[in-house]
């Protein structure tokens, strides 16, 4: 793990979430979200100050994802059933929607993208080789800003281990790619031209 460190200093265990960033202009924002347990902290300073707010529907928050419309996502697993992750959709300190999307959620940065009214994400089961039991990979996709969401994708292990990156390609309307890994034959990539509707 990668403890923060800053002039106001987080919890410890505290872990880095994201660094916002415009992907069509490659330009980085002053945003940068971390989290502990059922808490988000965001800088909108570059981490010369922090806000905190506790999201009491998570087990324990994974990731956050900053939208074009300045809504946050928040991903984690759920606090009454640990095996389904969960998304929040928070605008300021106001949670507006929250909602079960399925078993797991993303893996980092450029394993969710947002492009042309559409959000998509990639999602990210360890499938590790001493696992019992191993877990299918899904796209899963918004049309609303993240309000409600749909599998548009999937397959399943050991074709691939899971998926690494979904991202939307700049300046190509509906345009997506897909990558997934472990081992050399799972290490492959999908392109949609449609937002998602075919691979």
């Amino acid at each position: 793990s990668l403890e923060i460190n800053t002039l106001n200093q987080l919890p410890k265990k505290s872990r880095f979430c994201e660094h916002s960033y415009d992907r069509n202009k490659r330009i980085s924002g002053q945003v940068i979200t971390s989290r502990n347990g059922k808490f988000v902290f965001v800088s909108k300073n570059l981490g010369e100050s922090w806000d905190s707010m506790e999201h009491n529907e998570f087990f324990s928050v994974s990731n956050t994802f900053l939208t074009r419309n300045n809504r946050m996502l928040i991903s984690g697993r759920d606090s009454k059933d640990n095996t389904k992750f969960r998304i929040s959709v928070v605008e300021g300190r106001e949670v507006i929607s929250s909602c079960i999307v399925g078993d797991f959620g993303w893996h980092g940065t450029y394993s969710i993208d947002e492009g042309d009214g559409c959000i998509m994400y990639a999602e990210y089961p360890s499938n590790k080789s001493a696992d019992k039991n191993k877990f299918s990979s899904k796209i899963l996709r918004s049309t609303d800003g993240g309000l409600s969401w749909m599998s548009v994708f999937e397959i399943g292990y050991p074709e691939i281990r899971h998926f690494h990156t979904c991202t939307a390609i700049p300046n190509r309307e509906g345009n997506w790619i897909v990558t997934s890994g472990d081992t050399p034959s799972q290490s492959r990539f999908w392109i949609s031209e449609d937002n998602g509707e075919n691979w």
